[in-house]
């Protein structure tokens, strides 16, 4: 008796060490699934195993990949007031980065330069993907187009034509006014800090490197701002109606200042225009007050 129990127990623990030696090293057949103009949800933004939250395939043959980050730096938080991010239903605007790229599907995998690749398992619940050298698996969802909000389409890759650019300093009256063929917000700064903003001298650095090198609006909305210093601001927009935002700093000297702007869209022929109209308050009290219009071609 002691015998067969001492063998039915070694025979459970064997089975046990071959079931978890094959979870422990899973294999998985790749599921070839031809998709575009969607978003390939992965994870989300608290189950997530892997570092991208969504990638975006688009039918022109480009893709989106968007990457939470730890936190919004220097003057990102206040470029970000419009956009929601692409992941479909998440209304929040965490910190986040974007990728982009071509991509093309292969025998087994969509293959996405400057990225890596993506597959499905066939039960479609998880994908499988590399970034930067490594690999991970997650839970997937698709959303096509069509399951979208209806949303005005201005797709296209863009550059500036004009911006208008007005401060005025509040307390002084003293007024600010040019218009530019190009948006370099390093070069608009100090021009607004010699004239009417002697405060904005200090912070001259944080706008360093941002020159507006293109606009691109996918198929599906997703506007990504790419900067000549590589940052690259955005996410999805419906470009409907004006999106609103507060931002919040202490400056080095302790006062708190507080920036409101709502953004305002507008496409003329499917050419995407945005007026920007922004007040800034030191310690509750209005300082400067801006207005500001990108026109693209």
């Amino acid at each position: 008796m002691k015998t067969n129990i001492f063998f039915t127990i070694a025979a459970i623990s064997a089975m046990s060490f071959a079931a978890c030696n094959k979870l422990d090293n899973p294999t998985y057949e790749p599921f070839v699934y031809t998709v575009e103009n969607a978003k390939i949800n992965l994870g989300g933004t608290k189950h997530m195993n892997g570092p991208v939250a969504c990638i975006e395939l688009n039918a022109d043959g480009t893709y989106i990949a968007e990457v939470p980050a730890d936190n919004y730096t220097g003057i990102n938080k206040y470029l970000q007031i419009p956009f929601e991010r692409i992941v479909v239903g998440e209304k929040d605007t965490a910190p986040v980065t974007y990728v982009i790229g071509n991509y093309n599907a292969g025998s087994d995998a969509y293959n996405l330069t400057n990225f890596g690749s993506l597959s499905f398992e066939k039960d479609m619940i998880y994908a499988n993907y590399t970034y930067n050298g490594a690999s991970y698996r997650d839970r997937t969802g698709i959303t096509p187009a069509e399951r979208l909000p209806q949303f005005t389409s201005v797709a296209g890759n863009w550059t500036p034509a004009a911006v208008q650019v007005e401060v005025k300093n509040v307390s002084t009256g003293d007024t600010f006014e040019k218009e530019y063929s190009g948006l370099n917000l390093e070069t608009i700064a100090s021009d607004v800090a010699a004239t009417c903003a002697p405060g904005l001298a200090e912070y001259l650095g944080e706008f360093k490197g941002y020159s507006l090198a293109k606009l691109y609006v996918s198929n599906m909305n997703t506007f990504i701002f790419n900067y000549a210093n590589g940052a690259s601001i955005g996410g999805y927009w419906k470009f409907d109606s004006a999106k609103s935002g507060n931002v919040s700093k202490t400056l080095k000297d302790g006062r708190k200042m507080d920036v409101g702007a709502s953004y305002i869209p507008s496409s003329n022929n499917g050419i995407p225009a945005i007026q920007i109209n922004a007040s800034v308050r030191i310690d509750g009290v209005t300082a400067y007050e801006i207005k500001t219009s990108l026109k693209l071609k």
